[in-house]
């Protein structure tokens, strides 16, 4: 085939393959003067291929990734001498790349035999002088970079040396809320590390917040960053939301906690002052000062009553389905004497504005306090504007506010020309207690307050508000049928001490003394209060400190039980369950319970369901003693089935 004797470094890193491929060069000696100058088994890179002067290389390459590809290309450059790869590799993509880097041929491993293999090495040797030089390495074409940058959701911008914009895509535009014009040339605040959450100024827009990852890569032909810009904007506002909606839950929970025990010991100072009260005259020194504290406890019942109503999961009692501006109307004279004459009362109450189902005089004090607060911000000048509309809230803004329903409401918004607020305070103003006034100026309880009338009301409430640029509180409230006609809007209840009664100064008018009383009651100090009370006015009372002892204490009791006087929450046993028992042996007795917050166990509703009464605490002695003899005085009147 050829007189000249040839050459061959073999590049193998497997020994057994390496030893194989030699003995096929040296028997195909016969046909064509070849040999072995060099085997090498171990991993070669092109710096270390030996310098014998070899004619021609036979390398083993796996050809499986682009790292090896790379690999022979580096090597075919470097060498003098035509490079035949022989591979495992059936792919014949693979065959054609390799070739395209440089390689004079390409072998499929132990396809061939020696005769093919001396074919293969002296055609390689013999088209050395007339085979151009290797191709260059491709240069990487950016289109589909440009299609993937062009088109991805993530605002991408890119970036030269200089930390400069070159490009950016039309995510980017709408994320920076800028033009591209504006965009590029002009620089980002470096460093900008990967995973950090930046915030994006953006003309007469709140800031946007988004979390950066940058990538090296070449942007027509020069080295450049893609910025990487993931808008978390959204995301961090829902969260907010739903860590505000779980705190104003959370504090809701520590509030009735709270309250049911301050009710608790509003009901033992009130109850006791007004025994004291029973046995002085007018003219006593000590009459004073018993006046005194119980004006203290009316005014903390009060309080406790609003803590209740931001806390308390029931409905409220009252309800009455009335049009909204029905309420508001005959409001304005009086919303205009509280805010006085430096503040202008304007309202918009269109005519096709709905009803809702609300308790009218809740409604007016929550109005009342907004326009008190507003009045406050506005330091007496200003406007104040009252507005209703109709409006459906959809599932996509409910999916942005966890306290929201979707369907038709009716909103009430109240906007000021005051002082406004910043985030940080807005985020805080329903917590009870919150308040920006001096000390003593504020209780902090009539924005926890609104919020409670409206949750408990099925509703929602916003507030939009500024530094400088005045407040809006939006109240939506869910939209009802028209009523037939507007209701009487019912009386304010009364406090503990307000309700008149001489039951305490007239203990020998009682009708019936041989009437048993059952008292359950875990608080010692109202269940000595109360069996002094109605003990005082000639009633039998046997009482225990939980649910379980009472009806333990009944079943012991031989007589006639005529009243059940119940706490809701109790150890061991809880009133209801009481309740529930004691009528199933004793079906004629009567149930009054007490609570200072029942905790959504019962309501004044289901209470009358069960032919029973609900007595909130704190409630003065001779409420108590009113209650009784009115249900003495009333024929048993059990939910068919008794209680549920």
């Amino acid at each position: 085939m050829d007189d000249q004797a040839h050459c061959v470094l073999v590049l193998e890193p497997d020994a057994n393959d390496a030893q194989r491929l030699g003995r096929m060069i040296d028997a195909a000696a016969a046909l064509c003067d070849l040999h072995v100058c060099h085997l090498d088994t171990t991993t070669v890179h092109p710096p270390l291929i030996p310098s014998q002067g070899p004619d021609v290389i036979l390398l083993e390459a796996n050809l499986a990734s682009d790292a090896e590809m790379l690999t022979v290309a580096a090597i075919c450059r470097s060498a003098d001498v035509p490079v035949v790869v022989v591979t495992a590799s059936g792919d014949p993509s693979r065959h054609f790349r390799v070739i395209a880097h440089g390689a004079a041929d390409c072998l499929v491993k132990w396809t061939f035999n020696e005769a093919g293999l001396a074919r293969c090495l002296v055609e390689a040797i013999h088209r050395a002088p007339r085979r151009r030089e290797p191709a260059p390495m491709p240069q990487p074409d950016d289109s589909h970079l440009r299609r993937l940058v062009h088109h991805s959701v993530d605002a991408i911008v890119v970036l030269d040396d200089d930390g400069h914009m070159r490009h950016v895509n039309p995510a980017a535009e709408a994320l920076f809320a800028r033009p591209p014009l504006e965009l590029i040339g002009s620089s980002l605040n470096d460093p900008l590390t990967d995973g950090s959450e930046v915030a994006i100024p953006r003309p007469g827009q709140p800031d946007a917040l988004a979390i950066t990852h940058t990538v090296h890569v070449d942007w027509d032909g020069r080295p450049a960053r893609l910025v990487i810009f993931h808008d978390v904007t959204e995301l961090r506002s829902k969260d907010h939301r739903l860590r505000q909606a779980i705190k104003m839950e959370a504090v809701g929970r520590l509030t009735a906690g709270v309250a049911h025990d301050f009710n608790n010991k509003l009901t033992i100072i009130s109850g006791f002052v007004r025994v004291a009260q029973s046995q002085i005259n007018d003219a006593d020194p000590l009459s004073e000062a018993l006046g005194e504290i119980a004006r203290a406890a009316d005014q903390s019942a009060k309080l406790v009553a609003q803590l209740l109503l931001f806390s308390r999961p029931q409905k409220p009692e009252n309800l009455h389905s009335v049009g909204l501006n029905d309420l508001l109307t005959p409001m304005a004279t009086s919303l205009q004497h509280l805010l006085g004459d430096g503040i202008d009362l304007q309202t918009d109450l269109p005519e096709d504005t709905g009803s809702v189902r609300v308790d009218p005089v809740l409604l007016e004090h929550t109005v009342t306090n907004l326009a008190t607060n507003a009045r406050d911000a506005m330091e007496g000048r200003g406007r104040l504007a009252l507005k209703t509309a109709n409006v459906d809230i959809s599932h996509d803004y409910v999916a942005d506010h966890p306290d929201a329903q979707p369907g038709e409401h009716v909103v009430l918004s109240i906007t000021d020309t005051g002082c406004g607020m910043d985030d940080g305070i807005a985020r805080q103003i329903f917590e009870p207690f919150f308040t920006t006034k001096p000390t003593g100026q504020g209780t902090g309880l009539g924005l926890a307050m609104v919020y409670g009338f409206v949750i408990q009301n099925d509703g929602h409430v916003t507030v939009d508000s500024a530094p400088g640029q005045g407040t809006t509180f939006h109240l939506f409230l869910p939209r009802v049928a028209a009523p037939a006609k507007a209701p009487a809007t019912p009386a304010a209840p009364a406090t503990p001490t307000e309700v008149a009664c001489d039951t305490l100064d007239t203990p020998d008018t009682l009708d019936a003394p041989a009437v048993t009383v059952l008292l359950a009651e875990d608080e010692q100090a109202v269940r000595t209060l109360l069996t002094r009370v109605l003990e005082t006015c000639g009633y039998h009372v046997i009482s225990a400190d939980d649910g379980a002892k009472a009806l333990e204490t009944a079943d012991q009791f031989d007589g006639y039980i005529d009243v059940l006087v119940t706490d809701v929450v109790m150890p061991n046993m809880c009133g209801r369950t009481l309740a529930q028992k004691l009528r199933a042996v004793r079906p004629d007795v009567k149930v009054i319970y007490v609570s200072g917050y029942a905790g959504g166990i019962i309501d004044d509703q289901t209470a009358a369901r069960e032919g029973a009464v609900l007595l909130q605490k704190p409630f003065s002695p001779d409420h108590l003693l009113t209650v009784v003899r009115e249900m003495l005085e009333e024929p048993v009147a059990v939910a068919a089935g008794g209680p549920t």
